[in-house]
């Protein structure tokens, strides 16, 4: 028997293959899908470990798709203090559900950072009123320059604003963007910088709240995308109980995220309940997205996986 290895597929590939404004509508339908509940698609809690010791933590995510005849599984590592290396590092694995074969192994970073920007621009579109005029990004990592991009790519702003702790980083990150076309503000504290933001994402591994009510304009929306396990927190109870707050899973916010169980609050729906239009958009209120990446981890990747082999004329399955 000849043993054909699966395809793999590197980060740059990644950032070719996944266009935003392509895979927002793709993103928008599996959110909406997940919420029905549907057998189509499968996708359970995902593990987390976490290495005290190390200051690391191991996670991974399986996911099943009936429509695409395919599941995968994302196996990512999160080492806060990496200074050389990247914060967030793993792979996706494709599998052929007709026989369990290994078809392709990808980039997760890559894959992870675009899909999660993209969902949180879903859900911005959804909850945000009116035309937006300036976007605050909170956090210099891999997530604030994908949500900067992102964003740029879908939307129109007269003003980013950026803030993180070390504010070397944030330079750095705003020298890149520069790079790409896309300028943004440094600014001084996070105070300045989401005063009068309309949209908000904190993307950062902080442990304690970022924000404060007061800060922030009437009506504003936060997608809250960092502080993705129990002991993390970018929210104070504070803003939390004062919000509209969607997820994009009730099932996993309520054990896996620091801002829902530390605040004890009261998720009012899933993003993709408003997708379907069973769950109103609050738009008139302060609202808040908390993005654990449910119901979009498998699409990005096999998004990814199709595009390769359409793009090397190879029939898909």
């Amino acid at each position: 028997m000849t043993t054909v290895l699966p395809r793999c597929v590197c980060p740059e590939e990644v950032e070719q293959l996944l266009d935003p404004k392509e895979l927002f509508p793709e993103i928008e339908e599996i959110l909406g899908t997940y919420s029905r509940r549907s057998d189509d698609v499968i996708q359970p809690l995902r593990s987390v470990m976490d290495m005290p010791e190390c200051n690391g933590t191991l996670l991974s995510m399986p996911a099943y798709s009936k429509k695409h005849n395919v599941f995968s599984t994302k196996v990512l590592t999160l080492f806060p203090e990496n200074t050389e290396l990247p914060t967030i590092q793993g792979v996706i694995m494709m599998f052929d559900a007709r026989c369990g074969k290994v078809k392709s192994v990808m980039d997760a970073a890559s894959v992870t950072a675009i899909r999660t920007a993209v969902a949180s621009a879903v859900a911005t579109k959804y909850l945000v009123k009116g035309d937006a005029k300036v976007l605050a990004v909170i956090g210099a990592g891999t997530q604030a320059k994908s949500h900067c991009q992102v964003f740029s790519a879908l939307f129109k702003y007269d003003k980013i604003n950026i803030w993180n702790r070390t504010r070397a980083n944030a330079e750095r990150l705003a020298v890149e963007l520069h790079g790409c076309g896309i300028d943004v503000t440094v600014c001084d504290s996070a105070q300045s910088a989401v005063l009068d933001a309309d949209v908000i994402c904190t993307t950062t591994n902080s442990t304690s709240p970022l924000l404060k009510k007061e800060w922030l304009k009437n009506g504003a929306h936060i997608n809250v995308v960092g502080a993705s396990s129990a002991d993390k927190q970018e929210l104070g109870v504070e803003i939390m109980q004062a919000a509209v707050v969607y997820t994009d899973s009730i099932e996993a916010a309520l054990v896996e995220s620091g801002d829902v169980i530390k605040s004890k609050v009261e998720l009012f729906g899933e993003i993709g309940e408003v997708i379907n239009g069973t769950k109103p958009a609050h738009k008139d209120q302060l609202t808040v997205f908390k993005s654990l990446g449910k119901g979009t981890t498998f699409y990005s990747s096999n998004n990814v996986y199709v595009s390769l082999l359409k793009l090397m004329n190879i029939c898909v399955f």
